[in-house]
């Protein structure tokens, strides 16, 4: 599924990623795996701001505009947490809970790859264990199909 956003949403969801890290580097976060790139952290957190908003637009629900909420839901009420990635496949990791939906595509188009409930992802077969912590990636092919959780 294709989202396009327009651009008061780029704008709104823009601001939102780069608060996140801001806040994150006066609060002295670390990350979890260090910057490749100068300014890859940045570009991270609008990204995944924006691919939030992207699948409330698709399924018609409210976005919170959450700012370093964390262990709480991406969307607000609801049991979603929304994962961007340039990647073919969708991490999870072994403290997730609830539905995991992935995105990928950049800014201002974003495609919805689907989604899968966190403890159907944690197979055997999708575990990755050469790097600490233990992760699970999911290919795209295994998930559902994102229209199947609009109302």
């Amino acid at each position: 599924m294709i989202v396009e956003l327009n651009a008061n949403e780029v704008l709104v969801a823009t601001y939102i990623g780069s608060r996140r890290n801001a806040e994150a580097l006066f609060k002295g976060r670390q990350a979890r795996f260090p910057e490749k790139n100068v300014g890859e952290l940045w570009g991270r957190h609008i990204e995944s701001a924006h691919a939030e908003l992207a699948v409330c637009k698709y399924l018609g629900i409210y976005w919170g505009f959450g700012v370093n909420t964390f262990h709480v839901e991406d969307i607000v009420n609801t049991n979603f947490e929304i994962r961007w990635s340039p990647r073919e496949d969708l991490k999870v990791r072994p403290d997730d809970k609830g539905i995991i939906i992935s995105v990928t595509g950049s800014c201002p188009t974003y495609e919805i790859k689907g989604w899968i409930r966190a403890s159907d992802a944690k197979q055997e077969k999708w575990k990755h264990t050469k790097t600490l912590p233990v992760c699970y990636f999911v290919p795209h092919s295994e998930l559902r199909p994102i229209n199947e959780l609009k109302k």
